[in-house]
């Protein structure tokens, strides 16, 4: 499976989608530039794509790009809060309140 991460902001949210006509995964957000903050709020997988690693993909490419910003992420999406304590290496992105 060869899928490219998509960032849509005019939408708020990162997808990936294999054929045109698919109905695309996606993890939304909530940014807010004052605050240099990502709430990463809901993540979604179509039932074809589910087991694939699709989700951990956009949420591996949110923290990335919230990182390359300087910008910290909240993971009121548990799927995202779970992948955080999967995945230390990414917890430098975290907002710590």
């Amino acid at each position: 499976m060869t899928e490219e991460v998509i960032h849509q902001p005019d939408e708020s949210r990162f997808i990936i989608r294999l054929h045109e006509d698919q109905e695309p995964a996606f993890l939304a957000y909530i940014v807010s530039d004052t605050d240099k903050v990502y709430d990463l709020n809901h993540t979604y997988t179509p039932p074809a794509l589910r087991g694939k690693g699709v989700a951990a993909k956009l949420v591996k490419h949110a923290t990335s790009f919230a990182r390359e910003k300087g910008y910290k992420i909240i993971p009121t999406c548990s799927y995202v809060a779970v992948y955080m304590e999967r995945h230390p290496e990414d917890k430098d992105v975290l907002r710590v309140e």
